[in-house]
């Protein structure tokens, strides 16, 4: 299992349970993703091969450019070209794991005072805290299938701090419409931190657009991100409901399908919707549920569409 170390104060770092060649593969793709470029790549095994003759673990220096970060930083002080690149190191350790460790720009900043070099080495960092989180995580979209307008938002759900994710889900929270396509993009593939902010963003919103994927999203592995979605699906209200029952006819066999629906059936039969609901409550409640639950979610649809409060036929 990949997992993220304790961040050491000069590099962020994690242990990864996959092959070299994998790591590798991994590492340079998240770098690509986050506007890094590898200008140079030293094979530290096979160099010490060739100048001493000695043998040495699989282990590779990448050195790692972002053309418009260094561009900033060199218009800023030409002397900082001594930290360019910044440096990325993979290698296998002795239990067979592989190891990644990139360097923290802002660690090399502690002797340099000046702010405007600060706030530039601020925002590398928070990007090269991505590329491990891409790389452990493994279920980061590509960021072309991301609105190019909202990326920095949505990338900034994954961050650390804690301040940062708020203000990125706040801030998508107010463009609302518009974001709703990539928040559902990243609540199907993205990490625990950015499922659980998507899911809170996406019900926040209220854009009837997002029901499939909190419906879908109710059998995530969490409990705090399916709380979320139940809590989404029911402001909604009728339309998160239509989603609900459109799955509930087929796919009834998830424990965790079926908790999250039993809390949105509820809270609308609380709503006013009990001449219709009653009867999938009692399914959710019964033995067998997989026998009971498709039927009634059938008949609800069917009646609420006749009542004219669905606006679709099956």
């Amino acid at each position: 299992m990949s997992t993220l170390q304790k961040v050491k104060e000069y590099a962020f770092e994690a242990l990864l349970d996959m092959s070299y060649e994998e790591a590798v593969s991994k590492v340079t793709d998240a770098l690509k993703e986050e506007g890094f470029g590898v200008l140079t790549e030293i094979d530290v095994k096979a160099t010490l091969k060739k100048k001493l003759d000695v043998d040495f673990r699989r282990y590779v220096i990448l050195g790692a450019c972002n053309p418009p970060y260094a561009y900033r930083t060199l218009q800023i002080d030409l002397d900082v070209g001594l930290l360019l690149p910044s440096n990325v190191i993979v290698y296998e350790t002795d239990e067979k794991k592989v190891y990644v460790s990139v360097f923290n720009p802002m660690s090399a900043l502690e002797v340099i005072k000046n702010d405007e070099l600060r706030r530039v080495a601020s925002e590398v960092s928070e990007k090269l805290k991505r590329v491990i989180h891409r790389v452990v995580e493994g279920r980061w979209l590509p960021s072309k299938e991301i609105d190019p307008t909202l990326r920095d938002l949505i990338m900034g759900l994954s961050s650390e701090e804690e301040a940062v994710r708020i203000h990125s889900r706040e801030s998508l929270v107010r463009i609302g419409s518009p974001a709703v396509a990539s928040l559902s993009r990243v609540l199907r593939h993205g990490s625990h931190w950015v499922r659980w902010e998507a899911a809170k963003a996406l019900g926040e919103i209220g854009d009837p657009s997002a029901a499939p994927d909190l419906v879908a999203a109710l059998r995530d592995e969490e409990f705090d991100v399916r709380w979320l979605a139940s809590e989404g699906l029911t402001k909604l209200k009728t339309a998160g409901l239509q989603s609900l029952l459109h799955v509930l006819m087929t796919e009834v066999d998830s424990p965790e399908l079926r908790e999250g629906a039993h809390y949105v059936v509820r809270n609308l039969i609380e709503g006013g919707l009990k001449e219709y609901l009653a009867p999938v409550m009692s399914a959710l409640d019964d033995v067998e549920p997989a026998l009971e639950v498709p039927l009634a979610a059938k008949a609800a649809h069917e009646k609420l569409t006749e009542a004219g409060i669905f606006d679709d036929h099956l």
